[in-house]
């Protein structure tokens, strides 16, 4: 393709028949180069024009492209946080119904334990007041009991020997009279019953056992009186001539 330079570089020989009028040539060339120049400046322009936009044409398909790509990968992670949290809800629900279950029968567990320990407070609240019981009807038995009448040996006609033979004292025929009481409430009391209340097991006691953890009666305290007959003497040994 010429350019507008070497066409006005062009040149023709001269001849003498037969050529071409110069003025008329040149008359032709010079518009013509005119307009070719003209051509040859807008194809330039839109040459430059067209490479321009094929280049803006590839970055849009290279952004087209990662576009493309940004909107898969978004696509996906959308897809895969869908599925994740519908997991992690299913996850929530169930450990949700669970632990309501658990709570659900925990409660119930210790309702049923509280019910059974009432009952069992009941029972045992019951058994000792029947227990309570027997015993005041023991007691006001007791208040009443007189206590065995002990066979009198027989009477001697012997004299009496204060060396040897002591008559008894008072707090002597008290504890004789407690023991004898205590023998009887022990044959009364002998046969101990036993319950099972709750789990728990109950023994009634027999009052013998209940009396040992009475607190002792204080003894009276007797004040020794001093002999005034020491030198007294009787029986064979008597001799009235000694004084």
């Amino acid at each position: 393709m010429f350019t507008p330079q070497q066409i006005q570089e062009i040149s023709f020989d001269k001849v003498r028949k037969g050529g071409y009028d110069m003025d008329s040539v040149d008359e032709v060339l010079e518009p013509l180069t005119q307009d070719y120049l003209t051509l040859y400046q807008e194809n330039s322009v839109l040459k430059s024009k067209l490479r321009i936009l094929v280049e803006k044409l590839e970055e849009y398909r290279r952004q087209e492209g990662s576009m493309k790509n940004a909107i898969l990968s978004a696509q996906k992670t959308s897809e895969q946080m869908i599925i994740d949290t519908e997991k992690k809800c299913a996850q929530m629900l169930r450990e949700a119904e669970q632990t309501a279950q658990d709570k659900g029968n925990t409660a119930e567990v210790e309702e049923e334990r509280l019910q059974a320990a009432k009952q069992m407070c009941d029972e045992f609240f019951d058994s000792m007041q029947k227990r309570l019981q027997q015993q005041m009807e023991l007691l006001s038995k007791l208040r009443t009991m007189e206590p065995p009448k002990e066979a009198t040996p027989a009477k001697e006609n012997r004299i009496f020997d204060f060396d040897t033979q002591i008559a008894p004292t008072e707090q002597e025929r008290e504890e004789a009279l407690i023991e004898a009481i205590g023998q009887n409430i022990e044959e009364r009391m002998s046969a101990g019953t036993l319950g099972e209340i709750g789990g728990m097991t109950i023994r009634t006691e027999p009052l013998s056992a209940q009396t040992q953890k009475m607190p002792e009666v204080p003894q009276e305290h007797h004040v020794a009186t001093p002999r005034k007959f020491e030198d007294l003497k009787f029986g064979k040994n008597y001799n009235p001539n000694e004084n």
